[in-house]
C-alpha cells in the first residue's frame, strides 16, 4: 500500500461521512465538547463516555471527544461522534457514524463487509450484544490496524486501534479489551 494506514484507518473510519460531506454545500461543523477526558482506572484504562453519541469504550489514556455535524446537502450521513486517544504512537478511536436512512448505513456497511473497503485486509465476522460486525486486520511495510465495525440500527460504530507496524503487537494484545468495551445506550 502506498498510503500510511494512519491516513487510511482513520479516514476510511468516517469514509462515507467525509464523502458524503464532499458533496455538502457548507463544510460540517465540528464541535469538541472534552479534551484530555477521563480518568485512568488502577489499570490505566478510563471509561470514554462520548457526550453525545451513546457509546462508550475503554481507552488506555485519556481522550478528545467531538462531534460533527454533516452540512446541508442530499448526503446519507447526519452525524459522526468520536472518542479517542494516542498512546506512544497508537491511535486509538471510536467512531459512531449515524445515517439518514437504513439503506444508507447498510450499503455503506456491506462494504466493510465484502472486502470493497481495504480490500487486502483479514476479516472475521461476528455478532456482539446482538449487533453484526467484522473485524479487519490490515497492514504495510510502515503500519498496522485493527478495526470492529459493528451496524447498529442507522448508525456504524468503527473501532479502530492504529500505528506503527514496529508496534502492531500493541494493537494485537490490547484489542479485545478496547472492542469488548463497547456498550451502546438505547
Amino acid at each position: 500500500m502506498n498510503v500510511p494506514l494512519l491516513r487510511v484507518a482513520l479516514v476510511v473510519t468516517i469514509l462515507s461521512f467525509s464523502s458524503a460531506m464532499g458533496r455538502a454545500a457548507e463544510p460540517p461543523s465540528i464541535i469538541m465538547h472534552r479534551s484530555s477526558a477521563g480518568e485512568l482506572d488502577k489499570t490505566g484504562w478510563a471509561e470514554a463516555k462520548s457526550t453525545e453519541g451513546k457509546f462508550s469504550v475503554r481507552l488506555p489514556n485519556v481522550f478528545n471527544d467531538f462531534s460533527t455535524r454533516a452540512g446541508e446537502s442530499q448526503n446519507p450521513v447526519d452525524r459522526m461522534f468520536v472518542v479517542g486517544t494516542v498512546v506512544d504512537g497508537v491511535k486509538f478511536a471510536a467512531a459512531k457514524i449515524s445515517y439518514l436512512t437504513p439503506d444508507a448505513v447498510r450499503q455503506y456497511y456491506e462494504k466493510f463487509v465484502s472486502g470493497e473497503t481495504f480490500p487486502k485486509g483479514k476479516r472475521n465476522v461476528g455478532e456482539y450484544k446482538g449487533f453484526p460486525f467484522v473485524d479487519i486486520t490490515v497492514s504495510d511495510d510502515k503500519a498496522a490496524a485493527n478495526m470492529r465495525v459493528l451496524l447498529i440500527g442507522q448508525s456504524i460504530i468503527n473501532l479502530t486501534i492504529e500505528g506503527p507496524l514496529a508496534k502492531a503487537a500493541i494493537g494485537e494484545r490490547v484489542k479485545s479489551t478496547f472492542f469488548e468495551s463497547l456498550i451502546v445506550e438505547p
